[in-house]
């Protein structure tokens, strides 16, 4: 690009080398240097200035300017433009015919030089591109990776937006891009380059490219590249569709990849939704039945059964109902929590209180196991929904009463340390085997793999237990305790006396 900068240094430039070539030929004049072979000196200075300049105009007009010289200074009479010899017309005429096939041959010269050293560049740029493409792992780093690229190649702004599906990934630019929105939609939509130079948004001061796959029509994009208001030249707009190009590959292998882990999440959430039905059908059934068998005992022969027996069968159908019942809320809260619509409503709770209730809510179905509530400190407080809470807690010891030994001791206690109330349910009833607990959390997960078949649970409590937790702002984690049982402890925030719920 021609710019007055480059006008005045080229001028300082010839200027330079036509003083220096002038002085030098008077200096050789000096030593009886004939008068032709000081041409040779002129044609080595408009060489020297077309290398310099890079410009044929230049190193021609340099040519002429050389021919005036020498006539001026060198050839009689001395200081006019007057020829006394006309041998002097033919060899100025040739003078100036061979720098002009010197110029020429050199800027043709210089300029495929030029355009070797580009197409290498653009070469060794596209491999790396192709290098980098092929280690990205997601649709933004494959957007990243081509604008940086396009940005060090063309020395413009750029970027690059890409569409898949519903989907969009820009990758991050200086500048903004929502005033770009309008003609980058009409050229993904169109597959037709648009804005500077093009009739559609020809007022645009950026050049836009279309991204579209052949093979999968869910991706396509745009790259949109700042010119002025020119086109790209032709070496440049080449090497963006090429790279396009292999911006098209990359995105269809990362598309792949995206659909083959759909089709296996898919598959697991079958998979997992045929156990989990399995796993229901089996909790459901067996309450079930002890109730129908109950009721159809007490319906059948009440009279003939003595009282304490009536009782008793009265008490396993309560007992199984308030499972049942349990069983139900964790469900419904599970699926609120899946479809993001559970409702914590946090409240100003007493500690104890929670700690009470919960003792009544189990009391019944702890058989011989023996549970021993802790207190921690008096009037202690936390910012947690009631209900929710304890929902938490009668999982968990539910949990330890299935799974432990009936003669067990289940300890549930809580603690405060800093801004936190730490609730611990402990047993001393085998432990957890240390390979399940990374997902002993998770949907699905068995809290002891050894007695999985002799007790009830789907493990959907305990991936209740982590989710309620984890909307309250706490953690929740499970380790295997000193007393050869299990302990599991989460944290809820801890409510200051006076502050307001």
């Amino acid at each position: 690009m021609v710019t007055k900068r480059n006008v005045l240094k080229h001028a300082i430039t010839v200027l330079i080398i036509l003083t220096v070539s002038t002085a030098l030929a008077f200096s050789m004049r000096e030593f009886g240097i004939r008068v032709e072979n000081l041409l040779l000196i002129f044609i080595a200075a408009v060489l020297l200035i077309n290398i310099e300049t890079r410009s044929l105009p230049t190193g021609i007009a340099a040519g002429f300017v050389c021919v005036m010289i020498f006539n001026y200074f060198f050839v009689e009479p001395y200081y006019t433009f007057m020829i006394a010899d006309p041998n002097y017309y033919v060899s100025m005429t040739i003078f100036f015919i061979v720098t002009l096939i010197a110029n020429t041959l050199t800027s043709r010269l210089q300029h495929q030089m030029e355009f070797s050293k580009a197409s290498e560049r653009r070469s060794v740029l596209l491999n790396r591109i192709n290098g980098l493409l092929l280690n990205a792992h997601s649709f933004l780093e494959i957007a990243d990776f081509i604008q940086s690229s396009f940005h060090e190649l063309l020395q413009r702004d750029v970027f690059v937006f890409l569409q898949i599906e519903q989907q969009e990934f820009t990758a991050p630019t200086s500048f903004e891009l929502q005033s770009h929105r309008e003609a980058v939609l009409w050229c993904s939509m169109h597959i037709t380059q648009c804005g500077a130079g093009t009739p559609a948004f020809s007022d645009s001061k950026y050049q836009y490219f279309p991204i579209r796959s052949k093979r999968v029509a869910a991706i396509s994009g745009t790259v949109g590249i700042h010119v002025g208001h020119d086109r790209l030249e032709q070496k440049d707009a080449m090497f963006v569709d090429t790279a396009i190009t292999s911006l098209l590959v990359a995105c269809d292998r990362e598309y792949s990849s995206l659909l083959k882990e759909r089709a296996t999440l898919q598959m697991e959430k079958e998979k997992f939704k045929s156990s989990l039905l399995r796993s229901i059908s089996h909790d459901i059934k067996t309450p079930l039945t002890s109730i129908s068998a109950g009721s159809s005992l007490l319906l059948e022969s009440y009279e003939t059964i003595p009282s304490d027996q009536r009782v008793g069968i009265l008490t396993d159908i309560y007992d199984e109902s308030v499972y049942l019942a349990d069983f139900v809320n964790n469900l419904l809260n599970l699926t609120k929590i899946e479809a993001n619509r559970l409702s914590v409503a946090k409240g100003h709770e007493l500690v104890e209180e929670i700690l009470n209730e919960v003792y009544q809510r189990v009391r019944k179905r702890l058989g011989a196991h023996r549970l021993i509530i802790e207190n921690g400190p008096d009037a202690l407080f936390v910012d947690a929904d009631r209900q929710l809470l304890i929902q938490v807690l009668v999982n968990l010891v539910d949990n330890a009463v299935k799974h432990t030994r009936p003669d067990c001791t289940i300890r549930l206690g809580c603690r405060q340390e800093h801004a936190l109330v730490w609730f611990d349910v402990e047993d001393d009833g085998g432990g957890i085997d240390p390979a399940i607990l990374p997902d002993l959390f998770n949907e699905m997960a068995s809290v002891r793999d050894h007695k999985a078949d002799k007790s009830r649970g789907t493990g959907l409590g305990l991936s209740l237990c982590k989710a309620v937790v984890d909307a309250h702002g706490g953690t929740i984690a499970a380790t295997n305790n000193a007393r050869g049982g299990a302990t599991v402890a989460f944290s809820i925030p801890v409510l200051e006396v006076g502050e307001s719920a």
